[in-house]
């Protein structure tokens, strides 16, 4: 009996353990991609990070390749195939890609160097995200340079600094800036509101800039730390099934080899 109520207790424990992981388990396989900190500099801007974010979609998990052509990454971003190139070659140079000639006129094979120390910090972006038809690409890629400086409030991305700092951030001038605000906030829904804060270096007002993270599609990915315990969690839950999964074989064998032996002693009573 003993035998019998702990072999079940297991199973039962093996079960809703199975359970859990079937439940979430598309809750940790989110797809995204990732964007390193601070890949904006004085030659790459708020575009170069949306041409390497199209390449990181595309790029094989598993080989950390991917080899879009220039017909297919001009239709993702709306730009030129010269202006393209210019961020390839810039984003290259920075050694966030290596970029190698397939013989193809239109088609190169990008590797990604995320073993690179610019790797050690990233935010993340969902597909939900960078397949949304209603945010276009220039301003998709300005909020992914944007949400670096971030922090999160409920379902919403909170940004507080001057238009300078962003100009700055974007590497774009004030009249950029002020069209891809006024996308954010006619199609974004994006609000501004003016602060008693003031910057440390220009003394100009700060503004609150808020963000709609369930709108644009960011607000399951806009905490990652919760994300990477729950990845955690549920590697933990792996090993635990794998553990169990032995114990309930060893049990098994231990059962088996106590009937044997109920078998051989009933045969033993009966010839007697």
């Amino acid at each position: 009996p003993s035998l019998f109520i702990t072999f079940a207790n297991v199973n039962q424990l093996y079960n809703l353990i199975f359970k859990f992981m079937e439940t979430n388990d598309n809750k940790s396989t989110i797809r995204h991609v990732q964007i390193p900190h601070g890949i904006t500099n004085s030659k790459i801007n708020y575009l170069g990070v949306g041409v390497y974010a199209i390449l990181r979609y595309y790029m094989n998990k598993d080989t950390k390749e991917c080899f879009p052509s220039y017909k297919k990454l001009s239709e993702k971003s709306g730009l030129s195939r010269p202006t393209l190139k210019k961020y390839l070659d810039l984003l290259e140079k920075d050694g966030h890609i290596t970029k190698i000639s397939r013989g193809f006129k239109n088609s190169n094979l990008y590797k990604f160097n995320i073993d690179s120390p610019l790797y050690k910090n990233f935010e993340m972006f969902s597909y939900d995200f960078l397949d949304n038809k209603n945010l276009d690409f220039k301003s998709k890629s300005a909020y992914m340079v944007l949400q670096e400086r971030m922090y999160k409030d409920g379902n919403f991305g909170k940004l507080c600094d001057t238009d300078i700092n962003i100009c700055k951030q974007l590497n774009v001038s004030y009249d950029t800036w002020k069209e891809l605000y006024k996308t954010f906030v006619n199609d974004w829904g994006m609000s501004k509101t003016k602060t008693n804060a003031k910057d440390s270096e220009s003394m100009d007002n700060k503004y609150l800039y808020t963000f709609d993270l369930e709108t644009i599609g960011q607000a399951v990915l806009s905490n990652r730390k919760k994300i990477e315990e729950h990845d955690e969690m549920l590697h933990e839950m792996q090993e635990e099934i794998k553990r169990l999964n032995h114990e309930v074989k060893l049990l098994q064998k231990q059962s088996n080899a106590q009937n044997q032996e109920k078998l051989k002693s009933g045969c033993k009573l009966k010839a007697i």
